[in-house]
């Protein structure tokens, strides 16, 4: 969610000044999801999340 929200605020919040070391911190961030979600995107639940988000459903 940081990482989505860090995104949006580079898309649209023209004011809006990232330093380099928070850069560097959401790539970092963004390449660990990456590595997680390749050790987990074969798995049943991995599939399951990805429907439910297709069809736009929220689990608690």
């Amino acid at each position: 969610m940081d990482l989505q929200q860090a995104r949006h605020e580079a898309d649209y919040d023209q004011v809006r000044a990232f330093t380099r070391s928070e850069v560097l911190t959401n790539i970092a961030r963004a390449e660990m999801a990456i590595r997680g979600w390749r050790s987990v995107r074969s798995h049943p639940v991995a599939e399951a999340y990805l429907v439910a988000l297709l069809l736009n459903t929220r689990r608690s």
